[in-house]
């Protein structure tokens, strides 16, 4: 788990970044502002590289865009719109990370399907 910090509305929070090998395509992140719990969300992590990557990528719920400073991350619900600005080094220095774990293409190889198997059909 990493924690970076963030920016809200011009509020600054702390975002827990999180990656795990049970769920390999996905980093989940838990917002907090003041050590006060937000909310969490889980970004698929190649969204996320390929909004850091390009001038953007995503629609809908997750919108990931930005410079090579800047990276802001919209998430929408139906209590709103959330813009968080993070860095975008250390976005990228933790995705590096994800992919010496694992690299892309490479996270089917990582999920236990036997236990997945077992979970989905009660077995």
């Amino acid at each position: 788990m990493v924690r970076v910090e963030c920016w809200v509305g011009g509020n600054e929070c702390t975002a827990l970044m999180r990656y795990s090998l049970k769920d390999p395509y996905v980093i989940n992140f838990k917002f907090y502002q003041r050590n006060v719990y937000l909310n969490t969300w889980d970004i698929g992590r190649d969204l996320l590289t390929e909004g850091l990557d390009s001038d953007g990528a995503g629609e809908g719920d997750v919108i990931i865009s930005g410079d090579e400073m800047d990276a802001v991350v919209t998430l929408a619900s139906d209590d709103g719109v959330a813009h968080i600005v993070f860095s975008t080094p250390d976005l990228k220095k933790f995705l590096q990370m994800t992919y010496s774990a694992i690299p892309r293409q490479t996270e089917g190889n990582a999920i236990d399907w036997d236990y997945e198997r077992a979970i989905l059909f009660g077995s």
